[in-house]
């Protein structure tokens, strides 16, 4: 048996590193251990508690404000939904897009490119005592060579602004533009096939992205050294 071996409890948002608990948040996970050991408790002592026979339900602890104090009750609620996560959307300069859309009458295209983000392993932060992210990783890379034609990071919450400049820049500074860009994320499709369309380039769901795996996996043996 271990001896002071007391929990840790850290706020584990997406693409953030661990951290400490706000006052709010400790407020609440308060409440939530006291009702837990309400329910495990009853459950200990009848396991078929927290079961019912009619639909698809679940037991919920509802509370509402008393004379001493938040008064509490069992409710059966259908389990939620889930709800779809937010798409992000590729920013770019209004007028830098209307350039692009002119160019792209002009352009020739050819070949196809390999698009794909993926998070760091290596936390940062912008500023001195902000909390440390993971920043998520914008790689393109040529099909059928895997040179890498661009590698941006984004910041947390910025991978739709960092896209965006990216593809921006490349379109704007290289003389020939891909004929279909390669993905394999849903979401990044989403985001894409707009402006692929305004563009003339296909945006094409691949199951595999064969040249940007070796060019992320040399990527990450270079930064591990």
């Amino acid at each position: 048996m271990l001896w002071q071996a007391w929990p840790v409890f850290r706020d584990f948002t997406p693409e953030y590193f661990p951290w400490h608990l706000t006052a709010p948040q400790t407020r609440f996970l308060t409440v939530a251990l006291e009702q837990s050991i309400e329910v495990t408790t009853r459950f200990r002592d009848n396991p078929k508690a927290l079961y019912r026979d009619e639909g698809w339900t679940c037991l919920v602890r509802v509370s509402r404000p008393g004379k001493r104090g938040r008064i509490w009750k069992d409710e059966w609620r259908p389990f939620p939904e889930e709800e779809p996560l937010p798409v992000p959307v590729p920013r770019f300069d209004e007028g830098e897009l209307e350039k692009l859309r002119l160019k792209a009458s002009t352009v020739e295209h050819k070949g196809a490119w390999e698009l794909d983000y993926y998070c760091s392993q290596a936390a940062a932060r912008e500023r001195k005592g902000d909390r440390p992210f993971y920043p998520l990783v914008v790689l393109v890379v040529y099909h059928g060579s895997g040179f890498i034609l661009a590698s941006d990071l984004a910041a947390a919450g910025r991978l739709g602004e960092t896209l965006g400049g990216t593809l921006q820049r490349l379109l704007s500074e290289l003389p020939t533009w891909p004929q279909q860009i390669g993905v394999r994320r849903t979401d990044l499709l989403a985001m894409l096939l707009p402006v692929g369309q305004l563009l003339g380039i296909e945006i094409v769901p691949m199951d595999t992205l064969p040249d940007l795996a070796q060019a992320r996996k040399a990527m990450e043996r270079i930064f591990t050294r």
